[in-house]
């Protein structure tokens, strides 16, 4: 990777050096080229980045990194998003590592002696709470993670030692975790440093980093580490089984005191260890005093820097590093360092070899938002000894200051008659603020007669001006308006505005300096017979501005020579001469009539009575009148344009929060005036007709224009009405693409969503100073465009690239079409200089639609709905239509035809039923059909369903039926019978009736006797043949009846029994099916996986060895035995389960002599 030296990555980071190796990749200084500063790069090794779901948890952790700021941890500044190469920016420490100072301290026979050891270990204990309470932890503390950077020369930390330690790579232990990572894989030197709740891979908390840093703190003390192993099996068994040797154990004379914290922070359970970073941090500062008392040696103090810049403080006298007796040296094993650094040791902790001249580590800017720290009340604590500065005059009248609540109430406090006015967390102040993160004297506020004047008193959480801090003890100019932030209040001074007043002309003879403040207000300071006039917001000066951005001594105006010079005094955020920056210390030419920019205030050199002296109040002017009623003036000098707003950069300033950041700008361009709305929330107004949005229109002088509640008024001197205006009153800026060149390479685009593509911003700087340009991009949506962080910085003349990827979500949203975008370069020198070029991005088309019926299944006929959606990015016009296998269904979705539009969804209504009627007997049965939405170009989209119909009369019914019918049929045999045997009886009686009229024929005469008896011997032979059909009628007739019953019984019985055996069957083979797929013992292997490997399904851990069986089929070990290898170690300890050890030699004989 080391073929990086010398690009730049991102258009911003300029590589310079490689360092050498880290875990995660390799280390290179670099020059932020947006910035100016020199910064550390940690690029991410590819065969780490290639690791699943890494690059989602690299940007993940982004957020909580970047939101460390201690002085105990270094600084990130951020993540790269490159799709190429993945980076870690990082503040440059300069210093050494603590692994190399302890081995070169090793070498040497020494170690470092014990209040310092105590010292490093109870600043970075701090560091550590600190991060915790923040939900960050390291989980890699050794002490190749820190560095040991000296402090100034004459300065020490709070612990009152000469160095800071510093923890580096905080989150990264979580970001090299894989699943399938394995411990065998730790880096040297992390495991002789690892807690063993990581050894058992059990969840971790900021109790991990304790027991790390007690292993620090007992190497830092007695000169090893407690475990000296030489594998990963005896790290092991070392870190969770085995009790460290006491220190005293190895040094006498280390305290009690001391050795009880480190055997407590080296507890193995995490309960019997610190619980938070902070105890531990206070324990040892507690320890440190009390060696500190022993010896006889005073509190060291912290010595912060001098009182003046000129008087350096002498170097600190050298202290020898304390030798210690050692029972066995060890071989210093191998570390992978985070930097390379010369094999020099520290003099601020080897204390052995000469003091080395230290550069002073480059200052960072602070965040855009404070993470503020927490202070904790000491009870007992002694009064506040914080500097503090002298009352000066009374706060203006009718002044006061704002203070906004975290939970967003408003109180005001006046500053009337006031001299100072202090804020602070004790009841005491002035303005109270009660949270803890307060300190009890915060700051101070007094006034200086034209400014107002805020000091920090040395708190413990800063005061923020921006993304600033302010300096301890050092009054800073505070504009009125300017919000500043106190942990998380705010609170800005409110004033009334003062008006100003046009110059007089009756000057004195001579030369004049005219000074044109932010707000308008201008003032004239006369030369004299002075040759050096001191340029600044100090009120000492010659000349003083209360410009917020200027320095206390800012510039001076020297006369020599004949001529007048304007110089830099090395101020804070530069001098231009007209367009140009001056350098440093290095004087420029200040000709009559030319102006000078020290922020937003201009400062114009107009000399002697042979030169026509030009009067602020001869030229243009455009008149504010506030809501109040005041009024304020804003000459029209040598700017082209004045951009009006309610940013403080803007060159009229309205402030209300109605107004836009730029609302307006006024523009002359040698002929006339005009005024311009720009893309503004509310409108403007030139007289009675609101201006639209990038047209300009002339304003003529008098005219009023309306911003809000404000009223501006063009005020132009009679002889130069109708374009009269002389150019060396007002001139005309030169066009910004005449100091600025953009081009888009290539102009025109096309990209499918949610792929990206590159556009490349050709650059050229064609104006006579370095300057620093970012770009944004305009009309299509932020989210869209990634253009890179900072700046590109071009000397002049140079020509620059930036690229900017262009990436459309693959989302309805990216409409397909062509879009025109807008790429604004603006100057960083200059905020009203910025040049625009237009490209068009063509989004190709995608099609997509979604079909969604609910519900899905209906019972006879039913009601639904049927929802489409348009998920492509152009408009789709959707057939719809229904379809059947048998085409015996109704369906009917309405209308038939919809339109929608890309991201469109639509709910239709929908009837489902059968064409004809319903069965009245027989089975349920189910029809399929499909729902299908087919766009014009023919793409389709089915939904399927399905229609169950039930017959009226349910299967149960038909068996009853049956016997029902059965049962009216016998009922009509028995019916029959009854009649048959009463028409036999009737025939019987008959015969009856015969026999006795033949027994009176038979009285009557012989031969009819005889006639009778034949006839009486048929008759009785018919009447017995009659006798013995009826009977076998009726034993047929039972017969048939028990036939019939006999069998409805049986059919039915045989029916319902089959029914009952084949759902019985069905719920047993479903039972087992779904006991053979489950788990039940949760071990990761089916029941139908564990019986043929003889495992119990219903334990989880068949052998007792702690590991699942699933886990041990994985791995390839045996689920029933504890030892697979069987080496007496348990496969859940043993390193290599499925390796035998090596057997130890058995050393020869010595021979005997």
């Amino acid at each position: 990777m080391e073929d990086l030296i010398g690009k730049t990555l991102d258009n911003t980071y300029r590589v310079e050096e490689y360092l050498g190796q880290a875990v995660m990749g390799a280390v290179y200084a670099a020059h932020d080229i947006a910035y100016d500063r020199r910064v550390a790069l940690k690029v991410i090794h590819p065969h780490i980045v290639r690791r699943e779901g890494f690059r989602d948890r690299f940007l993940a952790l982004e957020e909580a990194v970047t939101d460390l700021d201690h002085p105990g941890i270094v600084k990130v500044y951020g993540f790269s998003r490159n799709r190429e190469v993945l980076y870690i920016v990082m503040e440059f420490v300069h210093g050494q590592n603590l692994r190399d100072a302890l081995r070169i301290l090793k070498e040497q026979q020494q170690i470092i002696s014990l209040p310092e050891s105590l010292a490093i270990a109870q600043l970075a204990a701090e560091a550590l709470d600190y991060a915790h309470s923040r939900g960050v932890y390291h989980t890699d503390i050794t002490p190749s993670n820190m560095i040991l950077r000296p402090m100034p020369p004459g300065q020490t930390n709070k612990a009152g030692i000469g160095v800071q330690p510093i923890i580096t790579d905080f989150g990264t232990g979580k970001l090299a975790e894989t699943g399938s990572q394995t411990y065998t894989e730790m880096p040297d030197g992390t495991q002789g440093y690892m807690a063993p709740e990581q050894w058992e891979g059990a969840e971790l908390d900021g109790r991990c980093d304790i027991y790390a840093l007690g292993v620090v703190l007992y190497e830092l003390v007695t000169g090893r580490v407690p475990f000296e192993t030489k594998s990963f099996r005896q790290a092991l068994l070392a870190h969770t089984q085995q009790a460290p040797p006491p220190p005293r154990s190895i040094d006498p004379e280390i305290p009690v005191q001391v050795e009880d914290i480190i055997i407590k922070a080296l507890a193995k359970a995490p309960e019997g260890r610190y619980q938070e970073a902070g105890d531990f941090a206070r324990a040892l500062r507690a320890a440190r005093r009390a060696v500190t008392r022993a010896a006889g040696v005073a509190e060291p103090e912290p010595k912060g820097p001098p009182a003046r810049e000129e008087e350096q403080a002498p170097p600190r006298p050298e202290q020898a590093a304390r030798p210690r007796p050692r029972e066995k040296e060890h071989p210093p094993r191998p570390v992978v360092a985070e930097r390379e650094q010369p094999p020099e040791p520290s003099p601020e902790v080897a204390r052995a070899a000469p003091r080395q001249q230290q550069r002073p580590p480059t200052p960072r800017p602070g965040p855009a938002r404070p993470v503020p720290r927490h202070e904790e009340p000491r009870a007992g604590a002694r009064p506040d000894r914080r500097p503090s500065i002298a009352p000066m005059s009374p706060f203006p009248a009718g002044s006061r200051l704002i203070v906004k609540e975290p939970d967003g109430n408003i109180r005001t406090v006046s500053l009337e008659g006031r001299r100072k006015l202090t804020i602070g967390r004790r009841s005491d102040n002035d303005v109270v603020l009660t949270d803890q993160r307060v300190s009890r004297r915060h700051a101070e506020l007094v006034y200086d007669g034209s400014m107002f004047l805020l000091a920090d008193l040395s708190s413990t959480n800063d005061t923020w001006r921006g993304g600033n801090r302010l300096l301890p003890g050092i009054p800073e100019n505070w504009d009125v308006g300017e919000r500043i932030r106190v942990v998380d209040y705010e609170l800005h001074v409110e004033a009334p505005r003062k008006q100003a007043q046009p110059l007089s002309a009756e000057i004195p003879p001579g030369g004049r300096i005219v000074i044109v403040e932010r707000d308008g207000t201008a003032r004239a300071v006369p030369i004299g017979g002075r040759d050096l006039l001191v340029i600044g917001r100090d009120p000492r000066n010659e000349v003083v501005i209360s410009e917020s951005e200027s320095s206390r001594r800012h510039a001076q105006c020297s006369f020599k020579n004949g001529k007048f010079w304007i110089t830099d005094l090395n101020s804070r955020n530069g001098t231009r001469l007209e367009r140009e920056s001056l350098l440093p210390n290095v004087p420029q030419p200040w000709r009559s009539g030319r102006t000078v920019y020290i922020g937003r205030c201009r400062l114009r050199l107009e000399l002697g009575e042979e030169q026509e002296l030009a009067d602020v109040s001869s030229m243009p002017v455009v008149v504010i009148e506030n809501p109040d009623g005041t009024t304020r003036r804003v000459p029209f000098d040598d700017r082209g344009r004045l951009v009006i707003g309610r940013r403080f950069s803007c060159d009229i300033v309205l402030d209300d929060h109605r107004v836009s950041r730029r609302h307006a700008q006024v523009t002359y361009d040698g002929r006339r005036f005009q005024v311009t709305s720009l893309d503004v929330t509310n409108t403007t107004a030139l007289g009675k007709d609101v201006l639209l949005p990038g047209i300009p229109e002339i304003w003529k002088s008098g005219e009023i224009v309306h911003i809000i509640d404000y009223k501006l008024r063009l005020e132009v001197p009679e002889v130069q009405e109708a374009g009269l205006v002389s150019e060396s009153q007002v001139r005309a800026r030169p066009a910004a693409r005449e100091l600025i060149t953009v081009v888009l390479e290539p102009m025109q685009v096309r990209v499918r969503p949610g792929e990206s593509v590159v556009v490349t911003a050709r650059i050229l700087n064609r104006q006579r100073r370095v300057d620093h340009f970012t770009t944004v991009v305009r009309r299509i949506p932020g989210e869209w465009a990634t253009v890179p962080d900072g700046a590109l910085r071009l000397a002049p003349g140079d020509e620059g690239t930036i690229s900017v990827q262009l990436h459309p979500p693959h989302e309805p949203s990216s409409r397909a079409g062509e879009h025109p975008f807008v790429i604004r370069v603006s100057s960083g020198a200059d905020a009203n200089l910025s040049v625009e070029a237009t490209g068009t991005l063509t989004i190709e088309p995608f099609y997509r639609i979604a079909l969604e019926m609910a519900p899905s299944t209906y019972v006879n006929s039913g009601q639904g709905k049927l929802k489409i959606s348009n998920l492509g990015n152009v408009t789709e016009v959707v057939d719809l239509a229904g379809s059947d296998p048998g085409e015996l269904l109704n369906v009917a979705p309405a209308p038939p035809q919809v339109s929608l539009a890309p991201g469109q969804q639509e709910e239709l209504p929908l009837s489902v039923g059968l064409k004809a009627k319903r069965p009245i007997a027989g089975t349920t049965q189910t029809y399929p059909f499909v729902l299908s939405a087919t766009t014009a170009r023919g793409q389709a989209m089915n939904a399927h369903g399905s229609l169950q119909v039930n017959p009226v009369l349910p299967a149960w019914a038909l068996p009853v039926l049956l016997m029902v019918g059965m049962a009216l049929v016998a009922g009509a045999i028995w019916g029959y019978s009854s009649f048959k045997k009463k028409k036999e009886i009737r025939a019987t009686e008959t015969a009856v009736a015969i026999e006795s009229e033949t027994a009176i024929a038979v009285a009557t005469g012989t031969a009819a006797l005889v006639a009778t008896e034949e006839f009486q011997a048929e008759f009785q032979a018919a009447q017995t043949a009659a006798v013995e059909a009826t009977a076998q009628q009726q034993a047929s007739e039972t017969l048939l009846a028990d036939a019939t019953a006999q069998y409805l019984a049986t059919q039915v019985g045989e029916r319902v029994e089959k029914e009952q055996t084949v759902m019985a069957e069905a719920a047993a083979i479903t039972a087992t099916a779904d006991w053979m797929s489950a788990d039940t013992d949760g071990d990761g292997l089916t029941n139908a996986e564990e019986i043929p490997l003889g495992t119990d399904p219903t334990k989880i851990d068949s052998d007792g060895d702690n590991l699942p069986d699933g886990l041990e089929v994985k791995w390839g070990l045996n689920p029933l035995s504890k030892d697979t290898d069987g080496d007496g170690l348990l496969d859940n300890v043993d390193p290599a389960p499925l390796q035998l050890p090596t057997e130890t030699p058995v050393p020869p004989p010595t021979p005997q002599q």
